[in-house]
């Protein structure tokens, strides 16, 4: 058998509920995206062949599926959600 006392809580509980999820990465995010796009998504840098609002190059596309054995190409980077993907790769690494 199993046995459990259960009171009424005390006027001075104290409860916590949950709030919104901290996201320690999103303030470097957006000043990166202001710094290199004015946050256009669809930005383009003809010289260095950079795309999207994080302006994210070949040579990063080309490690990043390296390391995480993934397949995503350059125009890829126009979708917000995979740039950001990309981007925390990098943003994480110590």
């Amino acid at each position: 058998m199993i046995f459990f006392e259960c009171h009424a809580p005390d006027e001075n509980v104290l409860y916590i509920s949950s709030g919104e999820k901290i996201d320690p990465y999103k303030a470097i995010i957006n000043a990166v995206g202001m710094v290199e796009s004015g946050h256009d998504i669809n930005a383009y840098n003809r010289i260095e062949n950079a795309v999207g609002w994080l302006q994210i190059r070949q040579v990063r596309i080309d490690d990043y599926n390296k390391r995480t054995d993934s397949n995503y190409q350059l125009y890829e980077m126009y979708d917000s959600i995979k740039s950001v993907t990309v981007f925390m790769e990098y943003a994480r690494v110590s």
